[in-house]
């Protein structure tokens, strides 16, 4: 086995080390479950991509597996920029008002 395989087995491990770790807090914090095993299923099928990328010895070519990754980096940008989003929200809803935010 070549390093580049033992470290996309290696990055494969990790990526469901992580997904796991989604499938924990989904447990953990009822309200937000469905986002939890959401991104669980994206990073377990980031890892799973590894895999293949170890047989295929890049993850360009086939093309089915950059559409792969491609969409599983899709959906992480698109889960942080919605994390983002809530919690800017959730700040500016706290934020206290000032006299001067008061318009008449």
């Amino acid at each position: 086995m070549t390093f580049f395989q033992q470290a996309n087995y290696w990055e494969a491990a990790l990526w469901v080390v992580i997904a796991l770790a989604f499938v924990a807090a989904a447990l953990l914090r009822p309200k937000a479950r469905r986002r939890c095993l959401t991104l669980a299923f994206f990073f377990a099928a980031f890892g799973g991509s590894d895999v293949v990328e170890a047989q295929y010895g890049q993850w360009w070519d086939p093309w089915w597996l950059f559409a792969w990754k491609a969409a599983c980096v899709i959906y992480f940008a698109f889960a942080l920029w919605r994390y983002w989003q809530q919690q800017r929200n959730a700040t500016s809803a706290k934020a206290p008002i000032s006299p001067d935010d008061h318009h008449s």
